[in-house]
């Protein structure tokens, strides 16, 4: 589930979910310091509390933890189904 890496300008077919149940890849748009902001970040459950570990593909960010309550609080969540990479040029 980990590869491949979403890219920049490769395309995500997502589903609406109305909660977060399992593990796997989601967009997420809530707010953030006032302002809309959409992520793209894969979810595990934790096996200490209620909450699900938050994996970025990006190198600079790090793994965090994120209650269920908080992703509850989300304007929409997106299960990913299937991306369409890019190739890259040669």
């Amino acid at each position: 589930m980990m590869f491949p890496t979403i890219k920049i300008n490769d395309l995500v077919n997502a589903v609406k979910v109305d909660e977060i149940r399992k593990d796997g890849l989601y967009v997420h748009i809530n707010l953030f310091r006032g302002m809309e902001m959409l992520w793209i970040n894969r979810l595990f459950h934790s096996p200490v509390n209620a909450s699900y570990i938050c994996k970025y593909d990006h190198p600079n960010y790090e793994n965090v933890e994120i209650l269920y309550s908080v992703l509850e609080e989300n304007i929409l969540n997106l299960r990913v189904f299937s991306t369409i990479l890019t190739v890259d040029k040669i």
